[in-house]
């Protein structure tokens, strides 16, 4: 649950069936990235996109440890860009 009490719904599926989730709800955006949610197999999400946008958390691996090491990789790589 986010700060101001909505819900991230994340599926593998196009369509959810959100009246089976929740008694009541609005849906306030809809995201679709066919990459979010793979986590095994052979799939592969890339961590960084450009020079200003990184991907970090369990993408590539549940758990918190891979999303503690993505995220420490994420902030070295920004750090590197700060001028000292």
């Amino acid at each position: 649950m986010q700060d101001d009490g909505s819900v991230l719904v994340y599926s593998r599926e196009p369509e959810v069936d959100l009246d089976a989730l929740f008694v009541r709800h609005e849906l306030l955006a809809r995201r679709d990235w066919d990459k979010a949610m793979y986590v095994s197999g052979r799939a592969y999400v890339e961590q960084q996109y450009g020079e200003s946008t990184y991907v970090a958390g369990d993408h590539n691996g549940l758990g918190l440890e891979p999303a503690a090491i993505s995220g420490v990789y994420a902030a070295r790589q920004i750090l590197k860009k700060l001028p000292r």
